[in-house]
């Protein structure tokens, strides 16, 4: 689109500038003809062309040869300034698809990449340097590219220290400078303006990309902390250490020979980590009531249906106990009623209870549990469900073909 419209406007200017061209012409050439008729056309008429003053024609041939020569000179000046503002043109239009890719850069280290490529890219730099603060408050080499690269990466510099760049412009978001990006060795001999302007508007938008991707890995890893605390919270007041893992692992199996999405496997694997994560909420002297427990599903439910990054895993959590012929709980829902995920969860969550020590039955293993799951598909669970954990349990050799 900014092509397009760049195309026309320049296409405007080159007919404006060929009218004012014509326009001009017409004036050196009205005075020829002035002079031509005032000065020399009565020698011509009278029959006396031959003596006509030798400065006259000197100058009429000079008059003609200075509006040839500015005209041209006028032409070739003003299709520089078109062309170097085409180019200014191109690259803020670069500009402009570069900055949307920074938006779109889901990863912290691609992004850097992308920024490097793309500041060199803009100023024909023949190589270069990206920056970061750490939280030390040092100035860190975090990515050099172009010739002779390998030299400057990991390099820590303090604040004070001289990097002689050629070109060099930070890196700020709220106020705070949070990097640099340093340009070297301008392909076309020297930087313009132009580029320090295009590298300044480059790091504003890099910035702000740089700020946001660095926020999201720390909340990712947050999260990651958070997930493990409430883990291992579920297994230890229920004394099943590693459960939640395993039926994770069990249930991506299942979704895998199912075909789910990546979404679909990702909701299921936050809600198999966290499938009895309601347990927390019940008395520690009530685990091992049947009863009381029976709540755990509601109340797991409950606590994460409010959190964003685990919300759509809420209703599998939910369903996790219900039955294929409708006799679970909480809400006794029947076949394809209940979410595929928690009939996927409910036969993960079974067959570690039946293989793992802390079985409410005699331990059995995996050959064992599954003909027990087998024996009860179509009652408790899913028969697609159980055949395709049949399918993925033998194609890992974890039961015998």
């Amino acid at each position: 689109m900014h092509d397009l419209e760049g195309k026309d406007f320049f296409d405007n200017i080159r007919r404006s500038v060929k009218i004012s061209h014509f326009v001009a012409s017409i004036i050196p050439l009205a005075l020829l003809v002035y002079f031509s008729v005032k000065y020399v056309y009565p020698y011509v008429s009278g029959g006396d062309a031959s003596n006509v003053p030798m400065s006259i024609g000197v100058l009429l041939v000079l008059a003609v040869a200075v509006s040839v020569l500015g005209l041209l000179l006028s032409t070739k000046a003003t299709n520089s300034s078109i062309k170097s503002a085409q180019d200014l043109n191109t690259k803020i239009n670069s500009l402009f698809e570069i900055t949307k890719q920074f938006r779109e850069t889901l990863h912290l280290d691609i992004l850097l990449n992308k920024i490097m490529e793309s500041a060199m890219a803009l100023t024909s730099a023949e190589s270069g340097s990206l920056m970061l603060y750490d939280e030390q408050g040092n100035l860190k080499c975090i990515l050099s590219a172009g010739v002779n690269s390998g030299t400057g990466q990991g390099r820590l510099l303090s604040p004070g220290d001289e990097t002689m760049p050629v070109v060099c412009v930070p890196l700020i978001y709220s106020g705070e400078t949070i990097g640099v990006i340093e340009l070297r060795n301008n392909k076309q001999g020297h930087f313009t303006k132009h580029d320090e302007a295009l590298l300044n508007c480059l790091a504003d938008q890099a910035g702000i990309s740089i700020a946001q991707k660095r926020a999201n890995e720390k909340q990712h890893s947050d999260f990651i902390h958070i997930t493990e605390m409430l883990v291992g919270a579920q297994d230890y007041i229920q004394n099943r250490k590693g459960h939640a893992r395993r039926v994770a692992g069990y249930a991506n199996l299942i979704g895998k020979h199912l075909n789910f999405s990546d979404a679909e496997l990702k909701r299921l694997y936050h809600a198999s980590l966290l499938h009895d994560i309601g347990m927390l909420k019940i008395d520690p002297n009530d685990i091992w009531d049947k009863e009381q427990t029976m709540h755990h599903t509601k109340l797991g439910h409950d606590m994460i249906k409010s959190i964003s990054v685990w919300s759509d895993s809420a209703d599998i959590i939910l369903h996790h106990h219900e039955r294929y012929d409708g006799n679970g709980n909480p809400l006794s829902k029947k076949k394809e009623e209940i979410p595929l995920g928690a009939r996927v969860l409910v036969v993960a969550d079974t067959f570690d209870v039946l293989t793992s020590q802390y079985s409410f039955t005699v331990q059995l293993d995996s050959d064992a549990a599954l003909k027990d799951i087998e024996a009860n598909a179509g009652k408790q669970f899913d028969p697609v469900v159980v055949e395709a954990f049949k399918s993925a349990l033998t194609d890992t050799g974890l039961i015998s073909s």
